[in-house]
């Protein structure tokens, strides 16, 4: 497999990444982990190891993160989006930054929006073609002149640019039909559009223009466009001027901005009316989600809108609702307790 260059900013998130979970994670423990040395990850976080393998450099943050797929792509997708809003990145800053591509392009999953959807089922309609007949084109790759030194579903980050060789399961185009998946990486997507183009009898580079410009009209982004959108957004916001560029930042990212500053706003307007309430609530949730975040428990038990499923119940209804979830905290805490007994026996 390829290698992902270590740039100072990598090293130092492993680090932070590996420091921060709950329990603890030595950098002799997951080297263990992933099959290297006792030293390997404190070498890496010195800075003292320029490359890795980019299924280490996997491995590396699965076991930091250790929950299922879509955990494990969220909890990613924050790392870069956190790296993107701390570190201003030039364009060639961000050709430095590979390992960055790896999670755009592979690990990264997008919402799919329903038009995207409809385009592939009216353009197999109108070819005559199954999903299964997509998949096997997919996977001739045909742009490939070289095709046989590169290994299957494994991004090459190039001095050109990239190379992806496909081999995607007979089942990924119909579960994304059917909306059994609704979301996805770049790379698959761009894979999908790119070659029903082909299908349509355009040239690979028509093919690949035309998939690129549908990928950015649905919203469909990758790192480098989200960056782009970004800075064309704020410069339209400083002159006051209507932006000249063909995509916007897409909803769902402006949702989660518009989320993230209603949540500062609220705790603000708390803080102003009562200093103590505000600072245990946000002390809470930073203990919560940094330090008690075990196996992400908290990050599931976040998404649960208890103020909505007892939006219609009365005050004494909700302080009985809070007294049984303390009863159940506490019954379980004490199983708990009795089962590490007899464990210790």
């Amino acid at each position: 497999m390829p290698d992902i260059t270590v740039t100072p900013e990598l090293a130092s998130i492993i680090k932070r990444e590996r420091s921060n979970v709950t329990p603890r994670l030595s950098a002799k423990d997951l080297s263990k982990d992933i099959g290297k040395s006792e030293t390997y990850i404190s070498t890496l976080e010195r800075g003292n190891i320029k490359n890795i393998e980019q299924e280490t450099f996997v491995k590396i943050f699965e076991k930091i993160k250790n929950g299922s797929d879509d955990e494990f792509s969220d909890y990613l997708n924050n790392i870069l989006n956190e790296s993107l809003a701390t570190i201003k990145y030039s364009k060639e800053e961000l050709e430095k930054q590979k390992w960055m591509k790896q999670i755009s392009l592979v690990i990264r999953k997008i919402p799919i929006h329903p038009s995207i959807v409809a385009f592939i089922k009216t353009s197999l309609d109108e070819l005559e073609k199954t999903d299964i007949d997509l998949t096997n084109k997919i996977n001739e790759n045909t742009y490939f002149d070289d095709k046989d030194k590169y290994e299957d579903n494994t991004l090459y980050v190039l001095d050109s640019g990239w190379a992806y060789k496909f081999n995607i399961s007979t089942d990924i185009v119909s579960k994304i039909i059917t909306r059994k998946t609704k979301s996805t990486n770049y790379i698959t997507m761009l894979g999908i559009i790119y070659n029903i183009f082909l299908l349509k009898g355009e040239d690979d580079k028509t093919a690949s223009k035309h998939a690129k410009e549908f990928l950015q009209k649905n919203e469909f982004y990758n790192l480098d466009e989200i960056i782009e959108a970004r800075q064309k957004q704020k410069e339209t916001n400083n002159t006051n001027t209507n932006s000249d560029t063909s995509f916007v930042v897409p909803k769902y990212e402006l949702e989660f901005d518009d989320s993230l500053k209603n949540i500062s706003k609220y705790i603000a307007k708390l803080r102003d009316l009562n200093i103590d309430l505000a600072y245990s609530v946000i002390r809470t949730v930073e203990d919560n989600l940094t330090q008690y975040n075990k196996d992400h428990f908290i990050d599931q038990f976040y998404t649960i809108p208890f103020g909505k499923l007892l939006n219609d119940c009365s005050k004494e209804q909700k302080q009985e609702f809070l007294n049984r979830l303390f009863d159940l905290i506490k019954e379980i805490k004490e199983k708990a307790s009795i089962n590490n007994s007899k464990d210790t026996d």
